[in-house]
């Protein structure tokens, strides 16, 4: 639980009881190789977790619960129970587990609805949604498209990411998203619905087909990206200074572009042609607020390098409806 939660109070408290259970186990190994003695037995693998499992999160997370200098013990009988050739064939290998446990952080629409609660400095408790075997939470308060994210805040059930974000700005204090004059807000709205009804399908189709089709498709996007372009009209982000509600919307542009290239070899956003939208990449993954909402690229990279052959699937049927 220490790794899921947000920093603060909750999440140190379960560290504090993470850390007064941990010695017990360490010193159960008595300078043994497993818990058993020099093979693996029944206490080894009931603490599977904290062997790759635990290794895996605490990369995802940056939340490390067990080191060398604490846990020596402990340790170093994960890296025997890694190690171990009977086991190995039955442990899922890294990418496959930071692929796992990255569902839903490999979304971006998911991201729109957690920054912007950062932003807002609301404390919140992120659950991870497998979307290949949803969750009855999910389905259940999102019985119209049974996707993330869904907001639950106190009795109120709120869908769909740029819903969230309007909520959230509307529900809290904190740094306004939204500017504050109607004829503003009424603009930052139009060019989100561009992005979320014009831009990205195009731009997704590009990424997962090839040949005229492909080519069909880039072209699309491009013409679109040099609208969007023209809006920054030099400044740092679409609203001014400071991240709003257009920035949000269109933050696949940003972090989750340089993934998708990596994976795909497509690049559709480059600094000769889009220079100000590059500049404005930069400016939103570095943000303080939103550097902590992201994951990073190589695990985006991992999780759609796994997924790479069902995207082009589901592009090519999207394609030929």
């Amino acid at each position: 639980m220490a790794h899921w939660l947000e920093e603060g109070e909750a999440r140190e408290g379960f560290v504090k009881e993470a850390k007064e259970l941990l010695p017990l186990l360490e010193a159960q190994l008595k300078g043994k190789r497993f818990f058993a003695g020099d093979s693996p037995g029944y206490l080894d693998i009931a603490a599977c977790t904290l062997g790759p499992t635990r290794i895996a999160i605490e990369e995802l997370t940056g939340v490390s619960l067990i080191n060398d200098e604490e846990y020596p013990a402990l340790s170093q009988w994960a890296r025997e129970y890694i190690s171990n050739e009977t086991l190995k064939p039955c442990m899922p290998d890294r990418d496959q587990l930071l692929a796992y446990f990255t569902k839903n952080k490999e979304s971006p629409f998911a991201h729109r609805a957690e920054v912007a609660l950062k932003l807002k400095g609301v404390p919140y408790e992120l659950i991870l949604e497998d979307l290949e075997n949803k969750s009855e939470l999910l389905l259940s308060h999102n019985p119209v498209h049974n996707m993330v994210p869904v907001l639950l805040h106190g009795d109120q059930i709120i869908c769909e990411s740029l819903v969230i974000v309007e909520y959230v700005d509307e529900a809290f204090d904190g740094q306004p998203i939204l500017p504050a004059e109607p004829c503003d807000r009424a603009k930052a709205r139009f060019w989100a619905q561009f992005i979320e009804h014009r831009c990205l399908k195009p731009f997704w189709l590009s990424l997962w087909t090839e040949g005229e089709v492909q080519e069909e498709f880039a072209e699309e996007t491009k013409k679109n990206l040099a609208l969007l372009e023209a809006q920054l009209k030099g400044n740092r982000f679409f609203g001014g200074d400071t991240i709003g509600y257009l920035d949000v919307a269109a933050c696949m542009l940003a972090h989750w572009h340089d993934a998708l290239e990596k994976v795909t070899g497509v690049c559709l956003v480059n600094d000769d042609d889009f220079p100000a939208l590059r500049r404005w990449a930069k400016e939103y993954t570095s943000n303080e607020a939103v550097k902590q909402c992201l994951p990073s690229t190589d695990l985006l990279v991992t999780y759609f390098g796994l997924h790479k052959q069902k995207y082009i699937s589901f592009a090519h049927a999207l394609v030929s409806q």
